[in-house]
């Protein structure tokens, strides 16, 4: 006679050793992530590949990212919700990312700090990298 054995039950203790404390989610890891993905979608087309900067293609890569931070606000906030969060961060506040971090941290409390560290000292890093790598694009602000 076979014998069965529960799978779910098995499936459901395998730990793979990656434990998401508590008022973290990937969507909020993914947004502190924004300013270098919107770094490389600028730098990649205009600097790498030395293709002129229209005001189109500026306004493509906003809204990519303001898209994309939309996106990893509803993430966030659905990994929140099934964490038990009550106060959620709404997603509308992700039209500005820092905005959004800032609303997070006073709802969720200082253990979301983390991802607002992230985002400042990364978006200042590629703001300055911008400034270095593409000095052509902005010989006003550099004289």
């Amino acid at each position: 006679m076979r014998q069965q054995t529960d799978y779910t039950t098995a499936a459901s203790s395998v730990s793979l050793g990656v434990e998401i404390e508590a008022g973290n989610t990937v969507g909020v890891w993914l947004m502190a992530l924004l300013p270098l993905v919107a770094f490389i979608a600028f730098y990649a087309p205009f600097g790498a590949l030395a293709l002129p900067v229209t005001r189109t293609a500026e306004l493509l890569v906003a809204l990519a990212m303001l898209l994309l931070g939309l996106v990893c606000a509803a993430v966030d906030r659905r990994g929140l919700s099934r964490q038990g969060q009550s106060a959620l961060p709404s997603v509308v506040w992700a039209i500005l990312p820092l905005v959004y971090l800032i609303v997070r941290c006073v709802r969720v409390g200082p253990r979301s700090l983390a991802p607002l560290a992230v985002w400042v000292v990364l978006q200042s890093a590629c703001v300055g990298a911008l400034f270095v790598l593409l000095r052509s694009l902005f010989p006003a602000v550099l004289r």
